[in-house]
């Protein structure tokens, strides 16, 4: 049996070739990827497979950083957010065989609602990453399950958006009465002498929508 290479293997599956395909370049066929190779590097099934791919993006992303003398990456802007990262858009090169191939990473942390999250750390508390992943593969592809009572916001979450919430972190969106409260409280820091007439402004703009925040006009 030719032996073959995990890093070899998630490089190929990261750059989207298909799982045929990648067996037929590393000589060999799939039903001993998934009887053999997969069991003696640890991957259970299709979703733990998904973890590992997305686990090799994320390792080159993290040594593509550290590498000296590397381009610099392009700034990304994004609305302030609670719990967030640091977004980043970034390119990560592969050669197999000699052939070059390029592809983007998404690092953007997904944002989740404040029940999203809730549920996420709940979850988190009686199960692992894998697992979690495993479970929200049944919701969807499998037995067409859901997750029930507090879990419930968890079902409007894609795999895609379920794995980078996970492995890579995740941002709470805030609503549009805490974004005005926040420009509020930091008018002056922000615009010194003319605060005054910034927050005067952003308290006729809600009471001509007809809204009450509480902390600018109620």
């Amino acid at each position: 049996m030719p032996k073959v290479n995990k890093e070899e293997y998630l490089a190929l599956r990261a750059q989207g070739v298909s799982k045929k395909e990648t067996a037929k370049r590393l000589g060999t066929s799939i039903a001993s990827l998934e009887t053999y190779w997969f069991g003696k590097w640890g991957i259970k099934n299709n979703a733990g497979e998904e973890v590992e791919i997305a686990r090799f993006k994320e390792s080159r992303r993290e040594s593509k950083q550290e590498a000296p003398n590397s381009p610099r990456e392009p700034h990304v802007h994004v609305i302030e957010m609670q719990e967030r990262t640091q977004p980043q858009m970034i390119d990560f090169e592969v050669t197999i065989s000699g052939e070059p191939s390029r592809d983007e990473v998404p690092t953007l942390p997904v944002r989740l609602t404040q029940e999203q999250a809730d549920a996420l750390r709940l979850v988190l508390q009686i199960q692992q990453p894998d697992e979690i992943v495993l479970s929200h593969s049944a919701t969807f592809i499998i037995t067409q399950n859901r997750w029930k009572d507090a879990l419930d916001p968890l079902n409007d979450l894609t795999m895609d958006e379920m794995i980078r919430a996970l492995y890579f972190g995740y941002e709470i969106a805030r609503t549009p009465e805490e974004q005005l409260l926040q420009e509020f409280e930091q008018a002056e820091g922000r615009y010194g002498a003319d605060s005054i007439a910034f927050r005067t402004g952003l308290q006729m703009a809600v009471e001509i929508l007809g809204h009450k925040v509480q902390g600018v006009n109620a």
